[in-house]
């Protein structure tokens, strides 16, 4: 079995960076296993406020809301006055009960420190900050039962556009965030959008389409069922929404 490959990168005081390395175990499907995923998806209401602290490292305290209905989160925004973020939860089961990938509007860290300071965030990280917490996490929590090695893809693409939203698209459209590479590993990728509000190619946008980083990231219960062999990799996660204006 090969080590984990995520290396852990600068987190908000207070976060959980642990190093681990995984080793090879049979599969342990019991009670505990269950118990771990179940908490680890109740744990899915305040994912996005973490996420915020992880990704632009700041501990500004933001709104969180959740959107059940996909057109209305594919068109909401995060905004800075007062600090709201949005947060969208895709499932792996259709009684959606088992969360997959969480995708997060966020702030960006220059827009956080023009209205409220410098130092009161940055700089900002990627998207992958998050999952790499995320996994040191489940790691922590599942020990000798994580069953696959997981490499963070270090090719992550912060995309941005010729104007401020005119990617939003992109960044719903399908995509695969984690799969098999081998027996007894696992690739996961996030998926960036992010317009600094000091971009001057974007000066000329709307203010709700500047300070903005958007996130695709992994469920952390999701994450616990596939090192144990509770859940598939290799899954598409996203809608195709060209016709829609982020």
């Amino acid at each position: 079995m090969k080590p984990s490959t995520a290396i852990a990168a600068a987190m908000p005081t207070g976060a959980l960076i642990l190093m681990s390395a995984l080793t090879g175990h049979p599969v342990l499907a019991g009670d505990a296993s269950r118990q771990h995923s179940t908490a680890a998806d109740a744990a899915i209401a305040s994912f996005c406020q973490q996420a915020q602290e992880v990704v632009s490292r700041t501990s500004h305290p933001f709104t969180l809301e959740h959107y059940t209905d996909f057109a209305a989160f594919a068109r909401s925004k995060a905004h800075i006055n007062p600090p709201a973020i949005r947060q969208y939860t895709w499932y792996e089961d259709e009684a959606q009960t088992r969360p997959a990938m969480v995708s997060c509007k966020l702030k960006s860290a220059d827009h956080l420190n023009m209205v409220f300071g410098d130092g009161t965030a940055g700089p900002d990280g990627r998207c992958q900050d998050m999952n790499r917490l995320t996994l040191a996490q489940v790691i922590e929590r599942l020990g000798e039962r994580a069953d696959f090695a997981v490499t963070l893809d270090p090719h992550e693409d912060v995309m941005r556009g010729n104007e401020g939203g005119s990617v939003g698209p992109a960044w719903l459209a399908p995509y695969v965030m984690i799969e098999q590479t081998g027996p007894d590993s696992l690739l996961l990728r996030s998926k960036g959008f992010r317009v600094d509000f000091g971009d001057p190619r974007f000066a000329a946008s709307a203010e709700e389409f500047r300070g903005i980083h958007y996130c695709h990231l992994i469920a952390p219960g999701y994450l616990e069922r596939l090192l144990t062999g509770e859940a598939e990799a290799g899954r598409s996660y996203g809608v195709n929404v060209s016709a829609l204006e982020q």
